[in-house]
């Protein structure tokens, strides 16, 4: 009997294990189709040409970067490697006669159509200094070469993804802005209003910030990125609880007034020549008090601090309402345990009727010298910004989250590749919306809009190491 027993446990194991071997081989059976769903797919992914990076004055994004990216997550999401392609082209006349023959190679394809396209444009101010991504007002010059391309691509049944800079005339199916003015401007505000704690300041006891705005050709984006800082920042020096030390801004200071802030950013010297004359004193005190210099971009950020340290501001902006000391930083950085702070008091020795003038005014005299380094923003994640964020003298920058646009592009392209109406696609992803009748004409449209990430020392690792965008010696780390 004990012998029965002992065979007919070894039966039940064999059972089971074949059980699960047939289960398991049916899952793997089941899951393998769902891989190669969009194998009846093409996707054609069309881009500028990178220029080519000397030093490290450039962002961790590239268009290169994007399409590989985007390349990846559509494998993952089941569409063939071999129907993905890619161009760059170097002008726009050039992508458009590139996108021709891609439209006319598909011709007789029974293979449903996608196409990415972000126009080309020259290496420019915006390109270099904020993002390749960045998107110019109503398109660049010649789209009007590219449209007819676009319009042939879509009485070819081509659906269309549109990167960046707007085509006049022509609706995609989903829009990419990826980067505007307004969003650069009004981030950096947000981060100035959490870091100085702008909820406690008042007329009595008010902030003081310098907005640095470096000028673009066409200035739609200058006064777009002013627009974005006013609208966080406008209600404050409105109050009196935030002044502007140069009296460039008032109390009576609109939108409209982006002209007063604009500094010549050809060169770093030229930016710390800016502040400089902007924090002059007149009382043989050698520091102005200065809470937080927006400095838009990474660019203008590092003249910024090569000012202030020319004119003797000494400390980081991680001593102004501390979380973390720089020590813990880096150990944060190298995977060890951040060290929290208490926030620092302002100093006692002060006059706050000359600190913060009824009406702003650059000739208000300070009874207090204030060397204590601001709060300094920019934009880009550039890798020569990084190490200045680690040892704290620039508080933040802020980059496009190009992993999370491929990832819902991908997304998006097996929800069309399925026959999802753009409705659908709106309603499936949080971060797609569609557009109105107004904006789109007679077109059917979505916008595809990803918040933009912020950097500083604290979260760099987690956000820019552990995602692989930067490596640590990037951070001279």
């Amino acid at each position: 009997m004990a012998m029965l027993g002992k065979k007919a446990r070894q039966l039940c194991a064999v059972l089971i294990v074949t059980i699960l071997g047939i289960w398991c081989a049916s899952c793997s059976h089941g899951t393998e189709p769902a891989r190669q769903a969009f194998g009846d797919t093409a996707v054609g992914i069309f881009t500028p040409r990178d220029p080519i990076n000397i030093g490290n004055r450039h962002s961790p994004n590239s268009w290169d970067a994007l399409y590989s990216d985007i390349r990846q997550e559509l494998m993952q999401q089941g569409f063939s490697e071999s129907a993905i392609s890619h161009t760059s082209s170097s002008g726009i006349e050039d992508q458009s006669r590139e996108l021709s023959s891609y439209v006319k190679a598909q011709n007789g394809s029974h293979k449903k159509k996608i196409i990415f396209i972000a126009p080309a444009q020259a290496e420019s101010p915006l390109t270099k200094d904020y993002s390749p991504y960045a998107a110019q007002q109503d398109g660049t010059t010649g789209t009007a070469v590219l449209r007819r391309a676009l319009d042939k691509a879509r009485s070819a049944g081509i659906r269309t993804i549109l990167f960046g800079n707007t085509v006049k005339g022509f609706t995609a199916d989903i829009r990419v802005p990826m980067l505007t003015g307004h969003d650069v401007g009004r981030v950096q505000a947000k981060q100035l209003v959490s870091k100085l704690k702008l909820s406690e300041a008042s007329a009595k006891h008010p902030a003081s910030i310098e907005i640095l705005l470096p000028p673009v050709k066409d200035n739609d984006f200058t006064k777009e990125t002013f627009r974005g800082i006013w609208d966080i920042l406008g209600p404050y020096y409105a109050s009196g609880s935030v002044y502007s030390p140069s009296g460039l801004l008032t109390k009576n200071s609109s939108a409209k007034d982006w002209k007063n802030v604009t500094a010549d950013s050809s060169d770093q010297s030229s930016i710390a020549d800016a502040v400089t004359a902007r924090l002059a004193t007149h009382n043989g005190h050698r520091h102005r008090r200065i809470n937080g210099i927006l400095a838009v971009n990474d660019n203008t950020a590092a003249g910024v601090i090569k000012a202030l340290g020319r004119m003797g501001y000494t400390g980081s902006s991680a001593d102004i309402n501390p979380q973390i000391s720089v020590g813990g930083v880096v150990r944060n950085l190298t995977g060890g345990t951040t060290v929290k702070r208490r926030p620092v008091p302002e100093p006692l020795v002060r006059d706050d009727r000359a600190d913060s003038p009824a009406d702003g005014s650059r000739n208000a005299q300070e009874t207090a010298d204030y060397p204590q380094w601001p709060i300094v923003t920019g934009f880009g994640a550039y890798l020569s910004s990084l190490p200045d964020i680690v040892n704290g003298k620039q508080w933040s920058t802020t980059f496009i989250d190009r992993k999370a646009y491929a990832r819902d592009l991908a997304q998006i392209c097996a929800f069309i590749a399925q026959d999802k109406s753009i409705g659908y696609i709106a309603s499936a992803m949080k971060n797609v919306s569609e557009d109105s009748a107004e904006s789109s004409g007679t077109t059917k449209s979505a916008t595809l809009d990803e918040p933009l990430l912020t950097i500083s020392a604290s979260n760099m690792k987690t956000i820019l190491i552990d995602k692989g965008y930067i490596k640590a010696t990037d951070a001279d780390l």
